[in-house]
């Protein structure tokens, strides 16, 4: 049986350098996704992004 990959997305602000509220930063910015392997995936509305990173299999044994 073939090991599957996963693969994780989730929302985010897209500052895109504009000064943005904090409350809006709990989750992180997109540039911040992108350091940690994240590619970007699609924006939803105008300052929302939707990042990806795709988990390969643990190995096994």
């Amino acid at each position: 049986m073939p090991r599957r990959r996963d693969d994780v997305e989730l929302g985010t602000r897209d500052g895109s350098g504009k000064r943005t509220s904090s409350s809006f930063l709990h989750n992180g910015t997109r540039a911040m996704f992108e350091q940690a392997g994240f590619t970007f995936e699609r924006h939803i509305g105008t300052s929302k992004t939707v990042m990806r990173l795709t988990v390969p299999p643990a190995p096994v044994g």
